[in-house]
C-alpha cells in the first residue's frame, strides 16, 4: 500500500514533546507555533501525505496564514523544523514519517487479520449445491378455519338439542294420548252404570282428571330453530327439557 493511500482516522500528538522542545518553546513565536502545528496536522491529510508540497502557494494555505506575504515573512522560521527530499519537491519531518509508519503498519495488520477472519469464517460453510435446502413450511389451518370448525361442532349440538327438544313433546302428547283413550275406556262402564241409575253423564271423578293432565310447557313448548341459539339458550333450553321430563314422570307417578 503506498503511504498517500492511506489516510488515518487520527493523527499521533504528543503534546509534551512539543512544548520540550527548545527550537519550539523558545525561538518560535505563537505565530510560529501555530503555523508549524497546522503544517504538522496537514502532514497526515493532504494528497501528499506524509510529506508537504516544496509550492508556497499551497504551504501558505496548509500553515493557515492569512495571505501568502504573511507566509512568506515567517516561513524560514517555521520550515526549520523540516527538511527537503533528494528530489527537492517534497518538505519532511523526521518525526512525522516515524510516526506515519507506526499507523501504517498497524491499519495493515487490522486490514490482514480482517482478511484471515473472512476466509476462516468462510471456509465452514458449504457451497453451491451442497448448502442445505429450506424446509418448505407446512400449510397450517389458519384462524378462520379454526373457528370454522368450533362453530359446525356447535351447529351439531344445537341440532341434536333441537331434535331432542321437538320429538320430546311428541312422545309426551302421545302418551297422553293414550291416557286420554284408556280413561275414556274406563269411565264407560261408569257412564252406563250412571244411565242407568238416572245420574249424570257430565260429572268426572277429580281422580281421573289429574291422571289425564298434561303440563301446560310439554304440550305448548315452542320449538326454537338451530340459527336462534347462542350459548345461553342452548343452556336454557336443557333446563326446560329437563323440567318437562321431571313434570312427566311426576304425571306418571301419580296414576
Amino acid at each position: 500500500m503506498e503511504s498517500h493511500v492511506y489516510e488515518p482516522k487520527y493523527v499521533m500528538w504528543y503534546e509534551k514533546d512539543f512544548a520540550a522542545d527548545t527550537y519550539v518553546s523558545r525561538v518560535m513565536r505563537s505565530l510560529h507555533r501555530h503555523f508549524y502545528r497546522a503544517l504538522i496536522i496537514a502532514s497526515c491529510f493532504n494528497s501528499l501525505r506524509p510529506f508537504l508540497p516544496n509550492d508556497d502557494s499551497q504551504l501558505w494555505i496548509f500553515a493557515d496564514a492569512e495571505s501568502l506575504d504573511q507566509w512568506i515573512a515567517h516561513k524560514d522560521v517555521v520550515m526549520h523544523k523540516f527538511t527537503l527530499t533528494q528530489d527537492g519537491k517534497h518538505w519532511q519531518h523526521k518525526r512525522i514519517l516515524a510516526d506515519w509508519q507506526m499507523m501504517l503498519d498497524a491499519h495493515q495488520k487490522n486490514v490482514e487479520k480482517g482478511r484471515k477472519g473472512g476466509n476462516t469464517a468462510g471456509k465452514g460453510r458449504p457451497s453451491g449445491s451442497a448448502q442445505a435446502q429450506p424446509k418448505p413450511a407446512q400449510a397450517q389451518p389458519n384462524s378462520d378455519q379454526a373457528e370454522l370448525g368450533t362453530v359446525t361442532e356447535l351447529d351439531l349440538t344445537i341440532l341434536n338439542l333441537t331434535e331432542l327438544n321437538t320429538t320430546q313433546p311428541n312422545e309426551i302428547q302421545k302418551r297422553d294420548d293414550t291416557k286420554d283413550s284408556q280413561t275414556e275406556v274406563r269411565e264407560q262402564p261408569q257412564e252406563q252404570k250412571r244411565q242407568a241409575g238416572g245420574g249424570s253423564s257430565l260429572k268426572a271423578t277429580p281422580k281421573t282428571v289429574e291422571a289425564t293432565a298434561t303440563p301446560k310447557a310439554a304440550r305448548h313448548r315452542p320449538v326454537l330453530s338451530a340459527d336462534e341459539y347462542d350459548q345461553e339458550q342452548v343452556a336454557k333450553a336443557v333446563a326446560e327439557l329437563a323440567a318437562d321430563m321431571a313434570a312427566a314422570k311426576k304425571a306418571e307417578a301419580k296414576q
